[in-house]
């Protein structure tokens, strides 16, 4: 095994056993059979995917995953070693392994090798969506200092597994789901804008700090399910919002194009005529 492969393997151990979702009650983590799950599926996806590496968070990502389908065999809540038969336990590996797979995949041109450049590209276009719905709020906050870097990384890397309860990601990621691999983190990075346009009112008269603050620790708490499915409507409405605005965009560039055009056709032919005209006299 090489150093790089071991020092993986040391990273995982660490992060393993202090991964606890929020709002998760019971103590079925402290089984040694589900932390082997996590510790071999991490380590053998950053292998089998040379373009991606392991980095602290995808623990939280890897962990949300398992619970759900562990939820296929007993309630994580009321687990019991026992009821988890070996061949269930092979079971949830392999389906463990290859939904995370294919969640992941569907997020690999942020997670790249080079961690950072993914990132400042997703958080780039969550800064673009804020910008077109609320420019004074982005030149608010970037007047304070304050970049989406010192709060929405986490988001981007733990895909709000640490801003939400338990069972309100996996309403979250049900969405993601729904919009199919393609489209997972297209939603992702709206439903990042979408966070913080919700504050908006607040943000506008905070100074740095004060923005910081509210940012990084989000008033999710109490949220339930109602709360959640409110959010993820506003998504929604702001992904919709901003692809008729790319097509009135795309559709005022195209008659500008074409006025253009036509002005030029008209102006060419007056040169034309004014040149036949001077032949004609001359």
């Amino acid at each position: 095994m090489s150093e790089e492969d071991e020092t993986t393997l040391s990273q995982i151990d660490l992060d393993i056993p202090r991964t606890i979702p929020r709002g998760l009650e019971g103590d079925c983590l402290l089984d040694l059979r589900l932390q082997k799950i996590m510790r071999r599926t991490l380590y053998i996806w950053s292998q089998e995917n040379g373009g991606s590496t392991y980095f602290q968070g995808l623990t939280d990502v890897l962990c949300q995953m398992m619970l759900t389908l562990l939820s296929l065999y007993q309630d994580p809540a009321r687990y019991s070693e026992d009821a988890l038969t070996t061949q269930a336990l092979y079971q949830l590996e392999a389906d463990t392994f290859w939904c995370f797979s294919i969640f992941m995949d569907s997020m690999r041109h942020y997670y790249t090798q080079n961690l950072n450049v993914g990132m400042q590209a997703a958080l780039g276009k969550v800064k673009d969506i804020v910008d077109i719905v609320d420019e004074r709020l982005m030149t608010h906050l970037e007047g304070e200092g304050l970049e989406l870097l010192h709060f929405a990384l986490r988001w981007m890397l733990c895909l709000f597994t640490r801003e939400f309860h338990y069972n309100c990601v996996s309403r979250i990621w049900d969405s993601y789901l729904s919009e199919g691999e393609h489209y997972m983190a297209d939603f992702h990075i709206h439903l990042c804008a979408s966070m913080i346009l919700k504050h908006r009112r607040q943000l506008h008269d905070m100074d740095f700090a004060e923005a910081l603050t509210l940012l990084q620790h989000l008033p999710t708490e109490g949220y339930t399910i109602i709360e959640t499915e409110e959010l993820l409507w506003r998504t929604c409405v702001l992904r919709s919002t901003g692809e008729k605005l790319k097509d009135l965009c795309a559709t005022a560039a195209f008659v500008h194009i074409a006025k253009a055009s036509s002005t030029g056709k008209i102006i060419e032919q007056a040169v034309i005529i004014k040149h036949e005209k001077k032949k004609h006299i001359l």
